[in-house]
């Protein structure tokens, strides 16, 4: 009678025998399963409700001897002791074969007879997909915000709060781990004269375009970020110097051939009051990238590091712009 009583709630339930044969499927379950309790009570087909082939359910392997290494070689790190019913555990999966793919909560427990011994098997299912979505949402717009937290809004690389809070980490690695670390700083060319010249929006293109080919220089594991203004730092981790070389000629080499930063400078010569007014006729300004690189060295710090860098920059930019320095 009170096994039967479950057949009036809308929780999904079943029920084994020891020999795990279904005595009992209520009509939740036949809702969600598709699958009649005419065709199921008497068959160990339980696993058709949620797998495309044989396999225990959770109230299978509460019928088995050792139900606990059983469930830590199907459910290991996944399942937990139930809080509200003794002797019974839960766990929480996705099933793609039912509805469309449902995320479902399932318990269960082993009945006993009067002399205690082990007669059965109980399992309840509750439909947590909607839940499961939320939590995902939720996910989605806490990534959302962090990225939008570490990126510059421009270029969409990443910012200066990001950068220190990966080099520290990566200070901190190439401590433990000696395998090479390097950081690259990158500095447009003339970029105050094609921001004068034709102002900030189309100085502001160009940086965009010029983070695109960032972007597309770079190896899986480096991280490029915007230091300010028309400065960009890199960070590539397990690199040395003669690498870090390569990848900063890679981006440099690129921007130099590239026409469509040089067709946005032409396309709006036409355009520009400033030259029209005064009648200007300057030579259209290459656009180019100096790069300054160092390796870390024991007992480098963050402030160290950029500033040697830093000081790699400005002997690229004396040596007549355009090129890579190793400092």
């Amino acid at each position: 009678m009170l096994i039967q009583s479950f057949d009036r709630i809308a929780i999904p339930v079943f029920v084994l025998d020891k020999e795990h044969r279904i005595v009992f499927w209520n009509k939740a379950i036949e809702a969600m399963s598709g699958l009649s309790s005419a065709c199921m009570i008497g068959t160990r087909d339980q696993w058709r409700c949620f797998y495309a082939s044989p396999r225990y359910c959770m109230a299978d392997l509460m019928l088995l001897e050792d139900p606990i290494s059983h469930l830590e070689t199907l459910y290991a790190g996944r399942y937990r002791k139930s809080d509200l019913i003794e002797n019974a555990v839960e766990a929480s999966d996705y099933f793609p074969e039912i509805g469309g793919g449902r995320w479902l909560s399932f318990t269960a427990a082993a009945l006993y007879d009067a002399q205690g011994e082990v007669c059965g098997a109980i399992e309840t299912l509750v439909d947590i997909s909607e839940q499961k979505r939320f939590e995902q949402m939720l996910q989605e717009r806490e990534q959302h915000f962090r990225e939008l937290s570490i990126t510059d809004s421009l270029t969409g690389l990443y910012n200066v709060r990001h950068l220190h809070e990966q080099l520290r980490r990566e200070l901190a690695r190439a401590v433990r781990h000696p395998q090479g670390l390097s950081l690259c700083m990158l500095d447009l060319d003339y970029f105050k004269q094609i921001n004068d010249r034709y102002g900030h929006l189309l100085g502001d293109r160009v940086l965009e375009m010029f983070a695109g080919v960032v972007r597309t220089s770079l190896r899986e594991a480096d991280l490029a970020f915007r230091f300010g203004g028309e400065e960009f730092l890199l960070l590539l981790p397990d690199t040395s110097a003669a690498e870090a070389f390569l990848v900063a000629e890679r981006i440099r080499q690129t921007l130099e051939l590239n026409t469509a930063l040089s067709a946005i400078l032409e396309g709006s010569v036409e355009d520009s009051v400033a030259d029209l007014e005064q009648g200007l006729n300057m030579p259209l300004p290459r656009v180019t990238v100096s790069c300054g690189i160092t390796e870390y060295r024991p007992g480098d710090n963050e402030k160290t590091l950029i500033q040697r860098a830093d000081q790699a920059l400005y002997q690229a930019k004396g040596a007549g712009r355009n090129r890579t320095l190793i400092g």
